[in-house]
């Protein structure tokens, strides 16, 4: 399931973005290839603090899974 990388209603201050499906799939593929997260970061062009986070968020008794995030990020903003 690929989710849209907007949610209805969601409005993020200037400059913000979020992760996209692609960049999530680059995350895991990354990651199982031994990368860090600085050099995840680099390679993705965005902040290392945003890997890091994407990564403590959504990792698993499995690890880090990218379609599993996508469904959390999407849902996220409609949980009270």
């Amino acid at each position: 399931m690929i989710f849209n990388n907007q949610t209805q209603g969601e409005t993020l201050p200037k400059g913000y973005h979020h992760l996209t499906y692609d960049q999530r799939c680059q995350i895991y593929i990354l990651k199982a290839r031994g990368d860090t997260s600085s050099s995840i970061a680099n390679i993705l062009k965005v902040h290392h603090s945003t890997i890091s986070r994407e990564l403590k968020r959504n990792k698993g008794q499995r690890g880090y899974r990218h379609q599993q995030a996508q469904e959390k990020a999407f849902l996220r903003p409609f949980q009270p």
